[in-house]
């Protein structure tokens, strides 16, 4: 899992977020990993959909993973946030309701998902290819816009 990890992604307001879910993981605080990854699933669904068409995004989930596609939003991974937003799992995570499971390698197995999940999304929307002239971006729209004067947030190993 480590290995597929993207370590550069654009410095925006869910830049560290995401990658916590990836120390959360590593660390073994699958709870954790699993509720912040389908926060971020959330905040990419807005973040894709406003930058792409200019338009303020949904309030909703659901609404904004639609628009997405009436636009036609790419790259398209309208599959992979759906999946690691998780339906009514995510709200079970979310209100820790008392279906969520208890069991470590349950726990472990939906984290690993997640986790891979958003790497897979990740590597699409923030794909980028190092040249003699710097990074190139193939959705620089994505990469706009980024807080502080350099653009990327980069995520070494510490």
């Amino acid at each position: 899992m480590q290995q597929n990890r993207h370590l550069i992604i654009p410095n925006h307001y869910f830049s560290y977020v995401s990658s916590e879910c990836q120390l959360l993981y590593e660390n073994g605080y699958f709870y954790g990993c699993i509720a912040l990854c389908q926060c971020v699933a959330e905040a990419l669904a807005r973040f894709m959909y406003e930058k792409w068409t200019g338009k303020p995004p949904a309030d909703k989930f659901g609404a904004n993973v639609h628009k997405m596609e009436v636009e036609d939003v790419q790259p398209d991974v309208r599959n992979l946030l759906k999946d690691i937003y998780g339906g009514e799992q995510r709200n079970d995570f979310h209100h820790l309701n008392k279906t969520i499971p208890t069991e470590y390698d349950k726990l472990r197995s939906i984290a690993t998902n997640k986790i891979d999940l958003l790497n897979q999304v990740e590597s699409k929307v923030f794909e980028y290819n190092i040249t003699k002239k710097g990074m190139e971006y193939k959705y620089p729209q994505y990469w706009e816009n980024a807080i502080g004067s350099n653009n990327v947030f980069l995520r070494l190993q510490h």
